[in-house]
């Protein structure tokens, strides 16, 4: 149904966004015959002629889904080294072209999903992270700082996505797609940052900066349609905190520090539960190791023996002490319900 309902939108305006028919002559005829090694010299030619960083990005990641022998990682790689390369010789803002790029590919990626009958939301979300972790990877060289870059992925996939879903009356739609594209967004930057081997603290301003540039957008770009914003932000934080996986609580500070930037929803509905789940550890914990720390409890048993002898009669009495069964002594625990966040 929902896929359906996508397909009624791409009759719309969006639809007619495609440049004609030279784009898709162009981006078909190199998946048909060229080489992965000759696809970013064919990206580039696109780039020369339609001078659209977004359109070309839709065509090339629409026209990789339809064609089920080429792989979207390695595309999507070859698309944002493209671009990357082609902004710097241009002269063009790299992470603006980044922007128009993510923009385009996500749009490229739910339209397509939507028309050959794919899980719509699970492919946004693969998309997403594909894209964030492209962009990384293109300009780690560059000399953009590596959260600009995060942040420009974040506001032109969102940007995409409500390109494409705000022709529909259907909420639900919108919340979905919004929620599988920031869990991708922020899982891919986590990830990405995770593998480059730097500090913790990169992480989680990566971490950070997903989310918020993700939360900000979405605000923004709601603001602009009739669309409820509330519901879709919540969606958006879910995602977030999804894709964080065990970094809830970085996530649990940024919406602490967007507070007052996002008032239409109340963040301590999610940040308490993130906040009462990591408790909850902590608290389980130390109870366990206090009674480790804990000296066992012995308990004595002493036995008594008396012997009197006479010439006639030997008597012996033996008194034995009563056996108390040993006292083990349990400290309460307090359990909190997990989170459903986690």
């Amino acid at each position: 149904m929902r896929n359906a309902l996508i397909n009624n939108i791409l009759g719309s305006a969006l639809k007619k966004m495609y440049m004609g028919s030279i784009i898709t002559m162009m981006v078909t005829a190199f998946f048909v015959n060229y080489s992965m090694a000759d696809v970013t010299e064919d990206i580039l030619e696109q780039l020369k002629t339609v001078q659209s960083y977004e359109e070309v990005a839709k065509n090339v990641i629409s026209n990789s889904i339809m064609n089920n022998g080429m792989n979207i990682e390695e595309i999507t790689q070859l698309l944002m080294d493209a671009i990357v390369k082609f902004a710097t010789e241009m002269g063009d803002d790299i992470s603006q072209s980044i922007q128009q790029a993510s923009q385009g590919a996500i749009v490229g990626t739910i339209q397509t999903a939507a028309q050959v009958g794919m899980d719509v939301k699970k492919n946004t979300t693969i998309a997403s992270k594909t894209i964030i972790q492209s962009a990384m990877q293109a300009c780690k060289n560059s000399n953009v700082e590596m959260n600009t870059i995060i942040k420009s992925v974040a506001e032109g996939t969102v940007n995409g996505v409500v390109m494409v879903a705000a022709g529909s009356s259907d909420v639900v739609i919108m919340k979905d797609l919004t929620e599988g594209a920031t869990e991708g967004i922020v899982n891919g930057a986590s990830e990405t940052m995770s593998g480059a081997g730097l500090a913790e603290g990169a992480k989680a301003a990566a971490i950070n900066e997903a989310s918020k540039g993700c939360i900000m957008a979405i605000k923004t770009a709601i603001s602009k349609t009739a669309i409820d914003a509330a519901p879709i932000i919540e969606s958006c934080i879910s995602g977030a905190i999804k894709g964080s996986g065990e970094d809830k609580n970085i996530v649990a500070q940024t919406l602490t520090d967007m507070k007052d930037d996002i008032p239409e929803v109340d963040v301590n509905k999610f940040v308490l539960p993130i906040q009462n789940d990591q408790g909850t550890k902590s608290e389980e914990e130390a109870v366990k190791e206090d009674i480790v720390d804990q000296p066992d409890e012995e308990t004595t048993t002493t036995t008594t023996t008396t012997t009197t002898t006479t010439t006639t009669t030997t008597t012996t009495t033996t008194t034995t002490s009563i056996w108390i069964p040993p006292t083990t002594t349990t400290k309460p625990t307090t359990t909190t319900a997990s989170s459903p966040y986690r």
